[in-house]
């Protein structure tokens, strides 16, 4: 069974001006987390070579040929997180209440569990090396940094039935962690995940790493020649400079981050009393307002499955070959990005409540 210990420390602190102080540290750490192991890879045929790095290159063989993949669950105690929160409260003479807070953290693991059976696990681990021995590296769930602010007033008179709160929330925070793969499964460390991307990419930095490949422009049927690929790649990683220090090497598991979101959110009540302690309440809420001013504001990223598969496999050997499609990739604001803008999440809504408390 999944182990962790798990250790925390607050203080909280009358600070001058009315304000209240507090610092919370809270960190984990990995006894025992699941792992698995394919039982029936068999060992590597040749090295696979990407630029100056090296991987090994399995082939697909396995052991026993009558059998695919032989899953075992197993442990592993590598895996830890971290959180640090530094939070500001007041309560103003005017009856207003304001809080604000900065969490900042990492997360840290070999292996998420996003799947439902034992093979989704063992072969969705991104990984630069085999899928029998993934590396410790940044969780799914890192949290990076993240602010929330909230700011609250309640107006009433004594001896009335009529009370009204007025709040504001604000959210900040960085967005999910991703990786960049390969469509195919490179080093053939198993059959059944042939197509399933999970192989982390290097990043080229030569043409003659590429092959030709034939694209519709215009209407035409034009060749992508192997130069014109690596223009369009560097053309990407200028618009996403967190890979210019990849460039003829490995990339990380989730070492990518969604844009920053920003998110305002207000909510009204308004509490009638009607009968004793009986009272009516009504609350309108508005999410994510600040689209409602601007249609740039508020946005929501999303990436599926937090990967994207930047290479085409065009020829799998311990020298391989790929295409890079720069077509595939979205336009945000005039750049090219491996995300999109969620539209839905992006909108404002609004949501109307209704209480009778007796």
């Amino acid at each position: 069974m999944p182990q962790q210990f798990h250790v925390s420390f607050a203080v909280d602190q009358k600070l001058p001006k009315g304000l209240l102080g507090t610092f919370e540290v809270l960190y984990s750490k990995t006894i025992s987390d699941i792992l698995y192991r394919n039982l029936n890879l068999g060992s590597p045929q040749a090295t696979l070579a990407l630029g100056s790095t090296t991987r090994p290159f399995y082939n697909f063989n396995y052991i026993n040929s009558n059998y695919t993949d032989v899953i075992e669950l197993t442990n592993t105690s590598k895996g830890y997180a971290y959180d640090l929160t530094a939070r500001l409260l007041k309560k103003f003479t005017s009856g207003w209440l304001v809080m604000t807070a900065f969490t900042f953290g990492h997360s840290y693991s070999v292996n998420d569990g996003t799947g439902s059976t034992a093979i989704n696990n063992w072969r969705s681990v991104y990984t630069a090396e085999d899928l029998n021995n993934p590396s410790e590296s940044n969780a799914n769930v890192d949290l990076g940094s993240r602010i929330i602010a909230y700011a609250s007033k309640t107006l009433s008179k004594p001896g009335k039935r009529f009370s009204t709160n007025i709040g504001i929330i604000y959210s900040g925070q960085l967005g999910q962690p991703y990786s960049y793969l390969y469509n195919f499964n490179i080093n053939g460390d198993g059959i059944s995940n042939k197509y399933v991307p999970s192989d982390l990419v290097y990043i080229p930095t030569d043409a003659s790493e590429f092959v030709g490949f034939f694209r519709i422009v215009k209407g035409i049927n034009t060749v992508i020649t192997p130069a014109q690929q690596l223009k369009d790649l560097q053309a990407f990683i200028a618009d996403n400079p967190d890979l210019q220090k990849y460039a003829g090497k490995n990339t990380p598991r989730n070492g990518f981050t969604l844009p920053w979101e920003n998110h305002v959110d207000l909510r009204l009540t308004e509490k009638i009393t009607t009968h004793k302690d009986q009272n009516l309440q009504l609350s309108v809420y508005l999410l994510n307002a600040a689209n409602l001013v601007s249609k740039s504001w508020g946005r929501v990223y999303t990436l599926a499955y937090q990967e994207y598969s930047l290479f085409n496999v065009a020829a799998a050997s311990p020298s391989p070959k790929f295409t890079f499609d720069n077509s595939k990739l979205n336009i945000v604001d005039g750049q090219l990005r491996a995300y999109a803008i969620d539209d839905y999440n992006s909108r404002w809504r609004a949501q109307l409540n209704l209480y009778y408390s007796f």
